[in-house]
C-alpha cells in the first residue's frame, strides 16, 4: 500500500538523521515510518515546506494548517492509496476536501488536542477541517470524547497508544532498586558519600516550572534536573533554588536517555490553562519514563493518554499546586519499595500498550480500513 506521511515537523530530516545513525536510533517521532515499511507498506514522507511566504501564510490562517504540504499532497493525490497525517490540525484543509468530495483519497489522522470551548464555532470548525479524516486516532479516551462532543462521527474515531522505540530504552536488574536519601542529611556530606538522587523534568513545551519550583524549595533530600529549556537558567525563581539544575545546551538523545535511566523519578509539570486546545502534553516524555521503568509526577492532565494513580506508575499533582509538588516528591522518597512497584508497572505498560511497535500496529490497522471501507 503506498502512503503519504506528514506531520506538523520535518518529519524527512528526522528520516535523514536517522539514516545517517544507520538506523540505530529511536523511531518513534518518525511516528510509524519505519515500522509501516517493515510490514510492507510504501511510505513517502513529504518533505519539509521551502516556500518562505506559504510558511507566513499558514502561520497567519492557521485555521488551514500547512498550505504548501497539503497542496503537494493533493497535487500528487493519485500516487496515494492513503494520506497519512500524524498531526490532524496540520491537514485541515484535507479534512475539508474530503467533506466537500473533491480529494478522493482517504485520509487517516493523528489527533492528540481538541479546542476547550465547545461552542458554534468549535463545532463547525470540527465539522468542516476535522469530521472529514476517514479515521482519527486519538491519543486519549478524553480526546476522543471530545471529538464525539463536537460532532465527530463515532464511527471514524479510535483510541491509539502512542510511545517509543523499546529497543533504545535499556534497563538493568538494578533499575528498579529505588535509593532512598536521609531525612537528615549531614551538613558537610564527606567526598565518599553518594550523591543525592536526583528528579528529571524534561521538555518544554506549556510547563509550568514556577509551581514547580516553588515546591522543591522545601525538599533537601534530592535535586531537580530541568532538561530542553537552557534560558530557564536566567530566571529569578531557578537561580534562587539551591536545589535546582538547569541543562544548558542540547542534549544529544544518548545522554539524555542515560539522564532517564539515572533519574529517581520523572515530573511533567503542566501549564494546563496555556494556548486555545486542551492537549497532550508531556506525553512523549512520560512514554519515556514508562520506558525506563520511572515513577512520573505530572500536573493533572486526562489528555496524557493514560492516567498515572489509576495504572500505578505514579502521582497527579493538581495544577499550580506547589504544595502538591513537594507532597509528592517526599512521598516518592519516603516510600522506595512503592517506587519500585511503580517502575515495575511502567516498564511492563510501555511493553504491553506504549510503544512505537504497538502505535504503528494500529495505524496500519486504520490505514486497511479505510482503503478497503466501500
Amino acid at each position: 500500500m503506498r502512503i503519504a506521511l506528514t506531520n506538523n515537523y520535518d518529519i524527512a530530516g528526522i528520516r535523514g538523521m536517522w539514516l545517517q545513525e544507520g538506523k540505530n536510533a529511536p523511531t518513534q517521532h518518525l511516528w510509524g515510518y519505519a515500522e509501516l515499511c517493515e510490514m510492507g507498506h510504501d511510505v513517502e514522507i513529504m518533505p519539509a515546506p521551502s516556500s518562505a511566504w506559504l510558511k507566513v501564510v499558514s502561520r497567519r490562517l492557521k485555521v488551514f494548517g500547512d498550505i504548501e504540504t497539503q497542496w503537494r499532497i493533493f497535487l500528487n493525490a493519485s500516487q496515494y492509496d492513503v494520506i497519512y497525517s500524524a498531526h490532524h490540525l496540520s491537514t485541515a484543509t484535507l479534512s475539508a476536501l474530503r467533506v466537500l468530495r473533491i480529494l478522493r483519497v482517504p485520509v487517516v489522522a493523528v489527533a492528540f488536542q481538541v479546542p476547550r470551548r465547545k461552542g458554534v464555532l468549535a463545532r463547525l470548525f470540527t465539522k468542516i477541517f476535522v469530521a472529514g479524516n476517514d479515521k482519527i486516532l486519538c491519543l486519549s479516551r478524553q480526546c476522543r470524547e471530545d471529538m464525539a462532543e463536537l460532532g465527530v462521527p463515532a464511527q471514524r474515531l479510535a483510541v491509539a497508544s502512542w510511545g517509543v522505540d523499546l529497543a533504545h530504552y535499556h534497563i538493568s536488574e538494578t533499575s528498579f532498586a529505588v535509593q532512598t536519601p536521609s531525612k537528615d542529611p549531614p551538613l558537610e556530606p564527606s567526598q565518599s558519600a553518594p550523591p543525592k538522587p536526583f528528579l528529571l523534568s524534561p521538555g518544554k513545551a506549556f510547563r509550568d516550572f514556577r509551581s514547580l519550583a516553588a515546591g522543591m524549595a522545601a525538599i533537601t533530600r534530592c535535586d531537580l534536573v530541568i532538561a530542553g529549556v537552557p534560558s530557564l537558567a536566567t530566571e529569578s525563581y531557578i537561580v534562587s533554588s539551591a536545589n535546582i539544575r538547569v541543562l544548558k545546551s542540547f542534549v544529544p538523545w544518548r545522554e539524555l536517555l542515560k539522564i532517564y535511566a539515572d533519574a529517581f523519578a520523572v515530573l511533567i509539570p503542566v501549564d494546563v490553562g496555556a494556548g486555545y486546545f486542551n492537549n497532550a502534553v508531556g506525553l512523549t516524555n512520560a512514554t519515556e519514563a514508562l520506558a525506563f521503568g520511572k515513577p512520573i509526577l505530572a500536573t493533572r492532565n486526562p489528555y496524557l493518554g493514560f492516567d498515572v494513580e489509576r495504572e500505578g506508575v505514579g502521582l497527579w499533582v493538581d495544577p499550580y499546586d506547589s504544595g502538591g509538588w513537594t507532597k509528592a516528591i517526599n512521598v516518592l522518597l519516603d516510600n522506595p519499595d512503592t517506587c519500585k512497584r511503580m517502575g515495575l508497572k511502567a516498564r511492563a505498560l510501555a511493553e504491553t500498550h506504549y510503544n512505537i511497535q504497538a502505535f504503528s500496529g494500529q495505524v496500519a490497522a486504520a490505514v486497511i480500513s479505510v482503503v478497503q471501507s466501500p
